[in-house]
Parts: structure tokens; sequence; C-alpha cells
């Protein structure tokens, strides 16, 4: 897939000039309540790809275009398609972006559209919106790595409930489960979540913010006594000569905004993440 800083493809738009600082990718089969087919899928990897590799680019936003988020997969395209057999990339894609992902979730949400938004990094949620997992009532298990996603957020009990009756769930009960972290009211919930990841750009180190997506979603997996000796290197490695720390020891005793350069892959810090915490997801 070919991208400019604005991109109409088939089923996904991709706009990193509207808001400085921030890539929003919006699913756009509204038509379909943004169901879930293939052309769907490798387009909204491509353009999560272009928005990581992107250094203009610091946070990535992710919501639908008309009334849903993702009504999940349409089943009139997705079943035994063998695009999606030969489909390497899961859900873990999400999680091991350098860059943190905020699903602006704007309507229903269901099956694979919800394992989606659980894959990224923090969720906005509409206050009205319709949540299920829908998998079971179809016959299917718990697919796309939400039976790993769902129970880290609102625990084992809940995550059984919501799998196996399938029901569907409003966003304020989700929200009081810890699924989703914030609220919106109608129709404000992209302008929400761009307002916070605005925030990010403006205070917020890249280079430190890939350490601790990969530290939040490795470390309670590892022993603690590895996790903390982890978190210990990285915390020297931070203090390191060519890193961000200098700049924001500077702006804080100057009472100024930071001036952080953008992600980098090969910066003294994700070098030393590479070597410290190597993603086991």
């Amino acid at each position: 897939v070919l991208f400019t800083d604005f991109c109409v493809m088939g089923t996904v738009i991709f706009d990193s000039t509207t808001h400085p600082g921030i890539g929003l990718i919006t699913l756009n089969r509204p038509h379909r309540l943004n169901g879930w087919n293939m052309t769907m899928h490798f387009e909204l990897f491509a353009a999560l790809e272009k928005a990581a590799a992107d250094p203009q680019v610091r946070i990535i936003v992710v919501t639908g275009s008309g009334r849903a988020f993702c009504a999940g997969a349409d089943l009139n395209e997705i079943v035994d398609s063998p695009e999606l057999a030969e489909e390497s990339r899961g859900m873990t894609f999400v999680m091991q972006l350098p860059k943190l992902v905020v699903c602006a979730i704007n309507g229903p949400v269901a099956g694979i559209g919800l394992a989606f938004a659980l894959a990224c990094d923090v969720r906005f949620a509409v206050r009205d919106a319709k949540v299920t997992t829908a998998f079971a009532k179809l016959g299917l298990v718990a697919e796309h790595t939400i039976s790993w996603t769902l129970p880290q957020l609102v625990g084992t009990g809940n995550a059984l409930k919501l799998l196996a009756s399938g029901e569907v769930t409003s966003s304020q009960e989700c929200y009081r489960m810890g699924m989703f972290q914030h609220l919106s009211e109608p129709g404000s919930v992209v302008t929400d979540a761009v307002a916070w990841a605005t925030k990010l750009c403006t205070t917020v180190s890249p280079d430190a913010l890939a350490v601790i997506k990969r530290q939040v979603w490795v470390h309670p997996h590892l022993p603690v006594q590895e996790a903390s000796k982890q978190c210990d290197a990285m915390m020297m490695a931070s203090l390191g000569p060519g890193t961000e720390s200098k700049e924001g020891f500077k702006a804080f005793f100057e009472k100024r905004s930071p001036h952080f350069s953008p992600y980098s892959s090969s910066s003294a810090l994700q070098k030393a993440l590479e070597k410290t915490v190597p993603s086991k997801l």
C-alpha cells in the first residue's frame, strides 16, 4: 500500500496532517458497520506500520467511521478466506509497535473489532457504545488473542462471563471493569482521544514511551525479580549519554515544555531496550 500523509484507501483512512504528532487511522466501511474483512485487515496493518515508521507521528489513534467502531468480522467475506489462513500477523503486532496506540471506540464493537481494541494500549469509548465478544454464539472459540488480553484487563471471572455468554454489555460496565480507560459523550470520543494524545506529544519523550510500553506489556508476565532487574537496567540506560533525560531535566528546572526528539529505533535507549527487555509476547 502506498501512503501519503493523508490517504483514503478502500477500507481505511490514514491522516497524519490534521493533528500534529497524531497518526489518525479510521476504519472506513460504514455501510457494513466497519465489518472486518481481509482488505481492511491488510490496510489497517499497513497504516499502523506507516504510522510507526513516520518520525512525525508520536501517538497513533484508531477509530471508526459512521455509527460503529467495528461490528466484528464481515461473515459474508471473511469465513474460509485463504488470505486469513496465510496471515502471520496477529494482534500481538499492535502490542509490539513502538508507539502508543489509542483506540477511540465511537460506537458498537464486537468480535474481532473488540479483540483489536483490547490489543491497543489505551481505550477511549463513547458512553452509549454496546460491546460484545460474540464468538460463542457463533460456535466459535475465543479468537485473536482475546483469551489473553481480556483477563489481563477485567480478571478471569469477568472475562469468562463475557466470553461464555456472548452477551451485549454497556460501555459503562466495561469501564467499571477496567476494559476502557475513559468514557466520552456521543460525538466527542475522537476529540477526547486526540486531545489526550496531543498532550503526550508535547510533554513526554517518544523514546522513553516506547520503553514504558514494552515494560508494561512484558513485565507482568516475568518473575518480579527479573522485571525489577530489567527496570533498574533501563533506568540506568535512560540516564546515559545521548538520551532524552538531559532535555527532560533541563526543561523541568527551566520551567518550560521539553523539546524531545522523534522516536528512533537506533537511539541508545532503544538499543538498550532490545538487549535488556526482549519482546516475549
